[in-house]
């Protein structure tokens, strides 16, 4: 599995948790992610922005469906 699939499938899982205990605030909880892989050198600015634009896509299309 390549670095952002991992990146990804670790972020989804930590967003659902945060989505049980209650946390409702999406642009929140992106922006922690995002300073909390910027801040851990997990990846390159660039594979965050593509991950959490992944996220952000896969949200989209469950909110409208």
């Amino acid at each position: 599995m390549n670095k952002v699939a991992q990146i990804y499938r670790e972020y989804l899982a930590a967003l659902t948790d945060r989505l049980r205990d209650g946390e409702r605030d999406i642009d929140a909880l992106v922006a922690a992610r995002q300073e909390l892989l910027l801040a851990s050198d997990a990846a390159t600015p660039d594979e965050i922005d593509r991950e959490l634009a992944a996220v952000r896509r896969d949200l989209e299309e469950f909110a409208r469906s």
